[in-house]
């Protein structure tokens, strides 16, 4: 608002005795001219910080070598005027000529807030301008009053009441009741806000996030040995979750009408099995002992990007995770089909079940044997510490076949997920206490108390209130549609209802649903040859920004190493010169 009025008339300086800077422009009015003076931004005028007491004399005359103003331009936020009308109030109790600019006026349409600014000018009793100084929209009416102060135009008294100005909270509620009475309606979060909620409040990129803030905090030589030496696997871990949600999406509405849910079908199959995959080399990746972390300063990371993840040990513990995440859906499938009645999709289910889990415990007894070798600090912790959980795993292991064989479903479902949960703490019991063998562990890696403290005490709560929230949605998705009835006692039919299970089972190759052949034309834009080769085309575009964001990260990673090397040789010369 100041450039848009004053342009290259100004200059800048400091107020006499303080270091506060101010700016003092000209604005041309006819034939005179107004000296204006850019003060501090301030939430009140009490004189606590320097900007505040800087604000305060000048409008009450008290700084030195400036004579009290004429009138007051009151700049305030018209996207946050609960928040920022509080300082009408000790401006317009000084008695001077008061015009209050609502700024950003052209945000605040936008984002679809509202206010009567004429209603707000009698609230007040001081004229009200809507502005957007950044557009120039609206700026007339400073002009014009400006032009009437010069010409002697008296102060205005407020019509309002005003409240207790050392009363904070007789001033926001006079403030709030201004605003309501002239209609004021607050506008949406800004666009980049809504955006980043979309991506923060995410169902998996939030809880991604948070897991990567809170390694970063609690854990930065974790975070900084993962993310350097590990970055290729992650990257496409991370490519598989969002094609498979997409796939997801696409297959279960969106395909279905134009017919390529199919094709979806299929990203959605690829998706599943190669991010567990991708899980399951970077957890062998870290017990093998093939990162080396040097905690510096400065922090050295030496790993081969790509031989770290890709060893025979790390490729059998993907192929484990993929075997005992395909145990998992096939047992709790297994269960939903059989509430659901559909017997056909619950025998199906369970001999899946049953030959995954038998591919798991080969797959396991592999990487056990490659672990001899490859993560020894892991297999003496298997045989040793861990034992106990590793024997139960594999009891509870034959346990869950046997009751899968013996139609106990329910009973299977709480019996795998028993079994998981072993094979998780006898693998954390193995490698306890590294994080990343042989170098990090958790003494030497974690953050100070004084950082740990309070982010335990923040995760906690934020569980207490996510968790339950999270079980009800569950719930609630568990719980499916209710059945359609045309009569009182009307059974469902066919389609009226549908379960997890039998809308997993729909994935299995199927013909496409037949469309007239306009409908077909017009569904997609591209036609028949972009449905076909949609998906496949999704993917290779995933496929090269990984390889692309890999080959840009690799070389920052090297360049800023490099840098850090040779700072930290320039800080020892200087030190070893010192000492001579």
């Amino acid at each position: 608002m100041f450039n848009r009025l004053t342009g290259l008339r100004q200059k800048v300086a400091n107020f006499p005795g303080v270091t506060v800077e101010h700016r003092m422009g000209r604005v041309k009015l006819d034939q005179r001219e107004v000296f204006v003076v850019d003060l501090p931004g301030v939430y009140s005028l009490s004189p606590r910080s320097e900007d505040e007491r800087v604000t305060h004399d000048v409008l009450t005359g008290k700084m030195k070598e400036l004579p009290k103003p004429d009138a007051v331009l009151l700049i305030l936020d018209s996207t946050n005027l609960s928040r920022h009308l509080v300082l009408a109030a000790p401006v317009l109790s000084l008695g001077l000529p008061t015009l209050v600019i609502l700024n950003m006026a052209d945000d605040l349409a936008g984002r679809g807030g509202e206010i009567d600014s004429a209603e707000l000018a009698m609230q007040l009793g001081a004229p009200v301008a809507l502005v957007s100084a950044a557009k120039g929209q609206g700026v007339e009416k400073v002009f014009q009053f400006l032009a009437g102060t010069t010409q002697g135009a008296a102060a205005q008294k407020p019509l309002m009441e005003l409240p207790v100005i050392q009363d904070i909270p007789k001033c926001r509620a006079w403030a709030a009741n201004a605003g309501s009475k002239a209609g004021y309606h607050a506008p949406a979060p800004p666009l980049w806000t809504r955006r980043l909620d979309r991506i923060f409040l995410h169902p998996f990129f939030g809880p991604l996030i948070f897991v990567l803030v809170v390694t970063w905090t609690a854990f930065p030589i974790v975070y900084a040995g993962v993310s350097a030496a590990l970055f290729i696997p992650i990257t496409l871990a991370v490519i598989g979750i969002v094609l498979r949600g997409a796939a997801f999406s696409f297959r279960s509405n969106y395909g279905l009408e134009i017919g390529s849910g199919v094709r979806w079908g299929h990203v959605f199959n690829i998706a599943s099995v190669i991010t567990p995959f991708l899980f399951g080399t970077i957890a062998g990746a870290l017990a093998s002992g093939n990162i080396r972390v040097s905690a510096g300063p400065p922090l050295q990371v030496q790993a081969n990007p790509w031989t770290t993840w890709t060893t025979p040990f790390a490729l059998a513990c993907g192929l484990f995770a993929v075997a005992l995440c395909s145990v998992l859906a096939a047992t709790y499938l297994t269960v939903d089909a059989q509430k659901a009645g559909d017997l056909d999709v619950t025998t199906g289910f369970r001999q899946r079940a049953l030959i995954a889990g038998a591919v798991t415990a080969v797959l396991g007894a592999l990487a056990a044997v490659l672990a001899i070798s490859e993560a020894p600090t892991l297999w003496h912790g298997l045989v040793g510490k861990a034992l106990p959980f590793s024997i139960a795993a594999v009891v509870i292991g034959l346990a869950t076949a046997a009751a899968l064989t013996r139609n106990l479903n329910s009973l299977a479902r709480i019996l795998v997920a028993a079994e998981t949960v072993c094979i998780l703490l006898a693998w954390g019991v193995a490698q306890w206490p590294y994080l990343i063998v042989p170098d990090v562990t958790i003494d030497n890696a974690a953050s100070p108390a004084s950082v740990l403290g309070p982010m335990l005490i923040v995760s906690v709560l934020g569980l207490v209130i996510l968790l339950p929230s999270l079980w009800y949605l569950f719930s609630v998705v568990k719980r499916g549609p209710a059945p359609a009835k045309s009569g009182r006692d009307a059974a469902p039919g066919p389609g009226t209802s549908a379960t997890v299970a039998t809308f997993v089972a729909s994935f299995q190759p199927v013909a496409a649903p037949t469309l007239p052949a306009d409908r077909a034309e017009a569904s997609l834009p591209g036609g028949p040859l972009l449905k076909r080769v949609g998906p496949v085309l999704a993917f290779l575009l995933a496929v090269g920004v990984a390889v692309g964001v890999t080959a840009v990260s690799d070389g920052m990673h090297h360049q800023v190493e490099r840098g850090k090397a040779q700072l930290h040789a320039r800080r020892q010369f200087r030190r070893q010169a010192r000492a001579h």
